[in-house]
């Protein structure tokens, strides 16, 4: 047995122009658990540009990733990863 413990790291950048605005995330998560070898890890993202592209008419695009690894070893080691992407287009029109 040995200490479990949980560290979560973060990074965000944001900036644009007047017509186009981006976002983006990355994240990382580490769990080691009480037992050796009792590990979870979560890498994600997310990404977002909007753009206007004249007075009536906004488009823009939203992207979030992410992917999970779990390792337990009892009873017997076993390795899990899942991934995920979403991937949402919006385009918005007023008149």
């Amino acid at each position: 047995m040995q200490t479990g413990y949980t560290q979560n790291y973060s990074l965000s950048v944001s900036g644009g122009t007047e017509k186009t605005k981006a976002y983006m995330s990355l994240n990382f998560s580490d769990e080691n658990g009480q037992y050796k070898g009792d590990d979870y890890k979560v890498y994600s993202t997310n990404i977002r540009i909007d753009h206007k592209v004249n007075n009536w008419l906004s488009a823009g695009v939203n992207m979030q990733a992410s992917m999970c690894i779990r390792i337990k070893p009892m009873p017997a080691w076993k390795v899990h990863c899942v991934l995920f992407l979403w991937v949402e287009l919006t385009m918005i029109t007023v008149i």
